[in-house]
């Protein structure tokens, strides 16, 4: 979503057209970036809350998911490629 935030004013002007044009468009895909940011909020604390329910009733902590990478060097990773698109882009 942010990309295309990013996209849009570039097509307008690269098609030379007013700074007007489209600009409801570009106002909706921030107010969806928006929403996604506090729906992504809202299912990290949902995520913390069941933690505190986990260590409640005392069950142990496990990790799940489709890598063995550690957070850390997933986000070092995610990081890594946010750049290479911003140098692409560029």
């Amino acid at each position: 979503m942010a990309d295309l935030i990013g996209h849009m004013p570039r097509a307008r002007m690269a098609a030379h057209l007013s700074a007007v044009v489209g600009q409801d468009a570009v106002s909706e895909a921030v107010e969806t970036l928006s929403a996604m940011i506090g729906a992504r909020g809202h299912l990290v604390a949902t995520h913390n809350r069941l933690a505190d329910v986990r260590d409640q009733i005392g069950l142990q902590e496990m990790g799940m998911g489709s890598t063995d990478m550690k957070p850390s060097a997933l986000a070092r990773a995610h990081d890594d490629n946010i750049i290479s698109l911003i140098d692409n882009i560029a």
